[in-house]
């Protein structure tokens, strides 16, 4: 494997040894892509969450500032993400492309589910394509952050709350796994106050994908 790209790794690794190697003492383990597609660390219904700089990261609960899921295409028969995009609304996009526009940031998830309760999530998060994202949505779950504002407005576990407004990526990543496979991946919050990295603390740590040559 050649070297990856300029702006992947700073000490500019060339071999799979050298990344995993690099992101050891990270508490990452690579996940190489698409060399290992029939691995199993990578399933459909599992959760992606992305490590990146923003407000959600730098205000939420962790360091992922974004949230989408693995599905595997109908039409395509390959693998694909599905997510709500600020600027782009709910989308699916080939796996493969998420990898090398974010190499080495892509947390993978397993959910508690079988092959059944996966595909239901992953159905439950189809609906979601070409819907747009949801500001209000996000800005309200954001405010909840700011001093004394999360006193007048306090947390809630009522699922249907915020019925009729769009919704932001982890809102509608919670919803997916709720009314699909009835997994509430969050009980202490409503969907609509779910956040990115909650995700991380109840489902299990896969790997990090990184794109392989």
């Amino acid at each position: 494997m050649r070297s990856l790209l300029p702006f992947f790794f700073a000490q500019g690794p060339s071999t799979r040894e050298e990344i995993a190697q690099w992101m050891r003492p990270r508490g990452l383990r690579p996940i190489f892509w698409p060399a290992e597609q029939n691995s199993h660390r990578v399933q459909i219904g599992d959760a992606m969450l992305w490590r990146r700089p923003g407000l959600i990261s730098w205000g939420g609960n962790g360091q992922h500032s974004h949230a989408g899921l693995v599905d595997i295409g109908i039409d395509t028969h390959e693998y694909e993400c599905l997510e709500i995009r600020e600027f782009h609304g709910g989308r699916r996009t080939p796996l493969i492309w998420q990898v090398w526009q974010y190499p080495g940031r892509i947390d993978v998830f397993s959910p508690p589910l079988d092959l059944m309760g996966r595909i239901r999530a992953a159905t439950e998060m189809r609906k979601f394509v070409g819907v747009d994202y949801g500001w209000y949505s996000v800005v309200r779950a954001g405010m909840r952050h700011l001093p004394f504002v999360r006193w007048a407005i306090p947390g809630s576990v009522n699922d249907d709350m915020v019925r009729g407004w769009p919704p932001f990526c982890s809102e509608g990543l919670s919803e997916a796994y709720r009314l699909g496979p009835k997994l509430d991946p969050v009980k202490r919050r409503a969907d609509c106050y779910t956040e990115p990295s909650d995700f991380a603390s109840v489902f299990e740590y896969q790997g990090t994908l990184v794109p392989s040559f």
